[in-house]
């Protein structure tokens, strides 16, 4: 490809999005769109289904502008949910379907999001407003919901509107920001199009001719611009797959033909084994795009080398629409850039003190201007204009540029931990170890890891009663995705801070500690998964003997026992396999043991639509013996009878009141809450006092109204440290 096509936009691929889908209706309405592991859509059932679902959406209420939430894995109907949303004239919101229940009752919260679309495993653990509308995909659809499937092939009463400008907010992408709080951010047709146009089908050569192989999470923002959108205004057809599986990105390339692989460095990694120790080859892919993380120069070299293709890779946001940066498939390469600015994008490298910009070769911040940039955080102006300045977003990376216009990417000022391609914000851990017993103080920070580039590791402070690193692993694995949980505790006796108290997350490496917890490094098999009918039939002879009570308990104690294996600790029944660790690699490691005890091939997302051991032995049962089974899970039900549950009141002022009638007594009374300083703050009352008022820090009056016994408050209960909770006010420490 030529540098003069890859430098011109396809302004021609600029345009709403249903007409997109209706041309390719005409133009490819026969060929596949879309398929996943379960059904396949062509490019006609596209328009149609999406058509219909739209209007549905609008007969059930959905106005122009409102949001809808889209929460489901790596499926076609995720795809199709991302274009009926905006047809309705809606602004989709898609959610990570792996996050804990806790983690996604923001965003539903905060977008104000009137319908969600998910599936049947997803709506019975997530709690919706009853306002909410509930779309719910398969056949397991529960009472007051409506079904997905049903309404995608039945006509509407009311037709679709196709009414959003290409300058509206069409969707809103949570991210984790400077402070942890997932913001909304909004971005319109003409944001997320002038990436594709511009670099995302330009770059790589996408046309009709493509089979493409997309392995990466479809709720993330690259997903839906470089998979979604981008393949569908050139007609490609896509095959969808769960990514945490190297054996079933192997044979899905086999199988498919593929001409175009997407992966997280990773991915790659994995490829390149599987070709030095199996052979492994791709005759038809032509070329591979790295995301989530700037690729090392000894990855791309070595894929390169092995399977005769371009591996590219870009630097970008969620705030940006796609890429930043990217490095053309035939174009000098600098080892350990991110490459150069796609076409129509400006891009300084910025001192971030005085916001001029700084000499070629030296570190400053990356601000970027152009079409792609987002339109705002949702409810957040005052994020925004912190984000935006004349135009110039700042991304809060610090990055090198090179006389040649190359970028390098040197750190983050947003301090994020990015772990195979998935951001984890230190402060969202740090708040959940600081609510376990005997944790004084906690900082978090990344660590390099050979295969998923980062992995979170935190720093402990132990008060008195000292803690248990099981304890906080297991208060993790409650509260947050499983991705999220540190790979390892250290305890430590400081933890370096700026003066006004930051972590300084660069230095806590260097900080000597005792390795009190180290995560099981599951190292995918080099093995693929094969199944093996002689070991099925086996396995089925010995169930035909049992009755369904016998069978499924066999089969569940298959299950937990390789499950425990894997762990390294027992596992229940009943209990969830995130809630217990298992990251995406165990998940896979489950998966290959299954296999080679069953007989039966799994997907890897078998697992994440069976969630606990019972509900993966129910589907393994139901595999071997061609039986029907549907996923469910219970609902506790609220108590109609109690709405509202009052857990407690309490009342402290100065004065020694600590209940409404000690302040009716004080003011019926006349009596006086002003006292001197209290002795019991360990403040240094000598020299806090100086009346001549010449001493910075210090009080001119010696008397004031003081909380009683705040002084007893337990700063280490609060995850407070000790030094932080001497210099609070006593309002805040009493929270």
């Amino acid at each position: 490809m030529s540098e003069r096509i890859r430098g011109t936009v396809r302004t021609d691929l600029i345009k709403p999005l249903h007409v997109a889908l209706l041309e390719n209706a005409t133009r490819f309405a026969g060929k596949a769109a879309f398929a996943d592991d379960h059904r396949a859509v062509t490019h006609g059932e596209l328009e149609a289904r999406t058509r219909r679902l739209a209007g549905h959406l609008a007969a059930l209420g959905v106005r122009h502008g409102d949001r809808v939430a889209i929460c489901l894995g790596n499926r076609v109907s995720t795809v199709e949910s991302y274009f009926a949303v905006l047809r309705a004239g809606a602004v989709g919101v898609p959610l990570n379907p792996g996050s804990a229940p806790a983690e996604l009752a923001h965003p539903l919260e905060d977008s104000g999001a009137v319908a969600v679309i998910t599936d049947a495993a997803q709506a019975a653990r997530l709690r919706f407003a009853p306002h909410v509308r509930l779309l719910v995909t398969g056949d397991d659809v529960p009472a007051g919901a409506h079904a997905y499937d049903e309404l995608a092939v039945t006509e509407p009463a009311v037709p679709a509107p196709d009414d959003l400008d290409l300058d509206e907010p069409a969707w809103m992408f949570y991210t984790s920001g400077t402070t942890g709080r997932p913001k909304g951010v909004l971005s319109t047709q003409r944001n997320c199009l002038w990436s594709v146009a511009s670099c995302y089908v330009p770059f790589p050569g996408l046309s009709d001719q493509d089979r493409v192989l997309w392995p990466l999470p479809l709720f993330h923002s690259l997903s839906h611009i470089a998979c979604v959108l981008s393949a569908t205004v050139v007609g490609a057809t896509v095959r969808i797959t769960d990514g945490s599986s190297t054996d079933d990105v192997i044979r899905l390339l086999r199988a498919e033909d593929s001409t175009f692989l997407a992966g997280v460095p990773t991915t790659y990694h994995h490829l390149v084994r599987a070709a030095r120790q199996r052979g492994f080859s791709a005759p038809s892919l032509r070329i591979g795009l790295a995301g989530g993380a700037v690729l090392g120069a000894g990855l791309r070299s070595e894929f390169e080398e092995i399977f005769g293709v371009p591996l590219i890779d870009a630097y970008g946001s969620t705030e940006t629409c796609g890429a930043i940066t990217m490095n053309p498939p035939d174009g000098a390469r600098v080892d350990g850039s991110c490459g150069r600015p796609v076409p129509g994008v400006g891009v300084r490298v910025v001192d971030p003190g005085t916001g001029l910009d700084v000499p070629a070769g030296q570190e400053g911040e990356v601000w970027v201007k152009g079409p792609n940039v987002m339109v705002g955080y949702h409810n957040s102006p005052e994020a925004t204009a912190a984000a935006m300045r004349d135009g110039w977003f700042r991304t809060g990376d610090l990055a090198r540029r090179d006389d040649a216009g190359y970028f390098t990417i040197c750190g983050r000022i947003k301090e994020l931990v990015i772990r195979g391609g998935a951001n984890i914000h230190p402060g969202e851990i740090e708040a959940v170890l600081r609510t376990v017993d005997g944790v004084a103080d906690v900082a978090v920070a990344g660590a390099p890891h050979e295969t998923l580039g980062e992995v979170p590791v935190a720093y402990v402070i132990p008060g008195p009663s000292g803690f248990e690193p099981t304890t906080l692993i297991e208060r993790c694995r409650e509260q947050l995705s499983a991705y999220k949980v540190p790979e390892r505790i250290l305890e430590v006796a400081h933890i370096p801070r700026t003066a006004s108290g930051k972590v300084r997350r660069g230095l806590l490496a260097g900080e000597p500690g005792e390795l009190r917890y180290a995560a099981t490094d599951h190292e995918e098999s080099s093995r693929e998964s094969e199944p093996d009918e002689a070991v099925a039939a086996a396995l089925r002879a010995r169930l035909s003997t049992l009755d369904d009570r016998a069978q499924a308990e066999l089969l569940e104690e298959l299950v937990r026992g390789e499950a425990a294996d894997v762990l390294g600790q027992p596992v229940p029944a009943g209990r969830a396999f995130r809630d217990l660790g298992f990251t995406s690699l165990a998940i896979v490691e489950l998966r290959n043991r299954l296999t080679g005890r069953t007989g039966l091939w799994l997907p890897a997302g078998a697992v994440f639509d069976h969630p606990t051991p019972s509900a993966l032995a129910a589907r393994v049962r139901a595999g071997l013996l061609g039986l029907r089974q549907d996923v469910t899970e219970p609902v506790t039900a609220a108590d109609p009878g109690e709405p509202i549950a009052i857990v407690g009141m309490a009342c402290r002022l100065p004065g020694g009141v600590t209940s409404p009638e000690d302040l009716w007594r004080l003011v019926a009374e006349g009596g006086d809450a002003v006292s001197a300083f209290p002795g019991d703050r360990g403040w240094d009352l000598e020299s806090l006092v100086d009346p001549g008022r010449e001493r910075p820090g210090t009080s001119y009056v010696g008397h004031g109204g003081f909380l009683h016994d705040a002084g007893l408050f337990d700063a280490g209960f609060f995850g407070i440290s000790p030094r932080e909770a001497l210099a609070m006010d006593p309002q805040q420490r009493l929270l």
